[in-house]
């Protein structure tokens, strides 16, 4: 029985175990994670913008240049004034600077929407402070992705809305209805995240429709890491995104682009590689994406840019393939928004479903333990009984009575032994014929005497 306890106890201690790391993933306000990290966004000319930065540092940060409006044919923008705000994640203080040096990727394609990163520098007279995280390797498999949108009140007092976000589980087994809405996506998915995220409009005054999120993070390891800024979305049915067509949208993750970032900022970003075991999954600083950007489907619109000034001007690209696939309306039900979710959180609903599977396991381990060793004793006993049976047969040849083996005398208490001593057992027993012949030395002796 000890045995069944302590497995039970075992099995009790890993399931609590497993529930605090799932459900630490999912905590009550995913807004606490964000203090973890500083966010920014972009304002050209004094006005906001939706281009959410990858702030790296505080002096340098990954944004789109397609949302700041440049091109592949037009790379410079003369007399624009770009500023960088940053709210109070990390220290708690909130900042604002004037962008002082922009470097595109060489390879951006802004009619295919490739290779979607520029760095911006600036506060470079100051010291370096502080660094975010970013994830150096690919989402391969299914890991918890926080999508967020922060909104600037106040430009002046630099007054932060509260960010919005939406929390939710990315996969690239739940990939197709994603694929459909996107070549780039589809070419191109080891640099591309997406979802299918939407939130109202943070600032009325600058779009009255629904707008994607402008950044992702991945929190993992206890640990908030910067993931990819947005790069385009795809609507199906309708050209705006004031109606209620299936959104997609997609994200330029970092991880092949860490070394073009620290060949240009001229130092290392930070990732936690080695602290967490992480190979990096970005070697080359000249890595750039060559996949085309043809949407198949004629009912697909695409967007990108600046979200707040662009909405009206969708990019539509001409159909050069034709395609009889339509989007996957089964797989993008795993891509629904967790911001309505009730109920369990999914950590506590995958601890439940992993704490049952254990518990069943160990059930059907210990019947299966108790059944074994069942068997076993089941066993002995029938080979202790088999052993009884030869000793026995072989004390008593021949179906006779028992024969004792000298040494061997049954004793029951002491009286008997010392009356076993005193009265031996006969050698032999007694038969008709000694009987007679018994009789006859008798007669014999009687004769004699008489003579």
């Amino acid at each position: 029985m000890l045995f069944y306890y302590s497995l039970l106890l075992f099995g009790g201690l890993f399931c609590l175990q497993f529930w605090a790391v799932a459900t630490a993933l999912e905590p009550d306000n995913i807004s606490d994670y964000l203090k973890d990290v500083k966010g920014g966004i972009l304002v050209k000319d004094g006005k906001r913008t939706s281009c959410e930065l990858g702030v790296i540092d505080n002096q340098s940060a990954v944004v789109s240049p397609i949302c700041m409006g440049f091109t592949t044919t037009n790379r410079t923008q003369p007399g624009v004034n770009f500023e960088v705000y940053l709210d109070a994640g990390i220290d708690g203080k909130t900042a604002k600077y004037t962008v002082e040096n922009i470097t595109i990727h060489p390879g951006l394609n802004s009619s295919g929407l490739n290779n979607d990163i520029a760095v911006i520098k600036y506060n470079m007279a100051g010291a370096n402070e502080w660094q975010n995280v970013v994830y150096p390797d690919f989402l391969y498999a299914a890991i918890d992705v926080i999508y967020v949108r922060r909104s600037l009140l106040d430009l002046d007092a630099i007054q932060w809305d509260t960010p919005q976000y939406s929390f939710d589980s990315y996969d690239v087994i739940y990939d197709d209805a994603c694929r459909n809405a996107s070549s780039l996506y589809d070419g191109g998915f080891d640099v591309i995240i997406c979802g299918n995220h939407t939130m109202p409009t943070p600032l009325a005054d600058l779009t009255p429709c629904r707008v994607p999120y402008g950044i992702a993070y991945v929190r993992i390891y206890n640990e908030t890491f910067l993931l990819g800024t947005l790069n385009h979305a795809s609507v199906w049915d309708v050209d705006t995104l004031c109606g209620n067509g299936m959104v997609f949208s997609y994200f330029m993750a970092y991880a092949r682009y860490i070394r073009y970032i620290e060949s240009v900022l001229g130092y290392s970003v930070r990732t936690d590689a080695d602290r967490y075991s992480i190979s990096p999954y970005g070697s080359d600083p000249n890595f750039t994406v060559r996949y085309p950007f043809h949407p198949d489907d004629p009912r697909l619109t695409i967007f990108d840019g600046d979200f707040y000034k662009d909405q009206k001007d969708p990019i539509v690209f001409p159909i050069t393939e034709s395609s009889s696939e339509s989007p996957v309306e089964s797989s993008t039900e795993s891509l629904a928004d967790s911001t309505a979710s009730s109920g369990l959180s999914r950590g506590a609903k995958i601890a439940v479903g992993v704490c049952v599977s254990i518990g069943g396991l160990l059930i059907i381990g210990a019947a299966a333990t108790y059944m074994f060793l069942r068997r076993k004793r089941q066993k002995a006993r029938v080979v202790d009984t088999l052993r009884q049976q030869e000793i026995q047969e072989a004390l008593v040849p021949n179906g006779g009575d028992a024969i004792v083996p000298a040494g061997i005398i049954a004793q029951s208490n002491e009286e008997d032994a010392q009356s076993a001593i005193e009265e031996p057992l006969p050698a032999y027993k007694p038969t008709d014929n000694d009987a007679l012949r018994g009789s006859s030395d008798s007669s014999s002796q009687s004769r004699d005497m008489s003579l």
